[in-house]
């Protein structure tokens, strides 16, 4: 009888002890990836970003150049109405 306890027990401790494993690498698999994916959709935004501040720096450039809307757009990638609120 006392073996049958004991295996009981013995099953009962590995499985709380498994199922903690389970946890503690789903989490941590689950923390990296959402950092990775965190830090690489940051960067994607981050350099989206300095390219429209760069298309904004070169349209206001040319805006001073007097160089016509139409080819400001063309060159900087921004549109024309983007381009008009750059003028006031």
């Amino acid at each position: 009888w006392e073996s049958v306890e004991a295996r009981k027990e013995g099953l009962k401790e590995g499985l709380k002890e498994g199922l903690k494993e389970g946890l503690d690498k789903g989490l941590k698999e689950g923390l990296d990836k959402g950092l990775k994916e965190g830090l690489d959709k940051g960067l994607k935004e981050g350099k989206l970003e300095g390219l429209k501040e760069k298309s904004i720096e070169i349209a206001k450039n040319m805006l001073k150049d007097n160089v016509d809307i139409n080819i400001i757009s063309k060159y900087s990638g921004l549109s024309v109405n983007e381009i008009n609120l750059l003028k006031k």
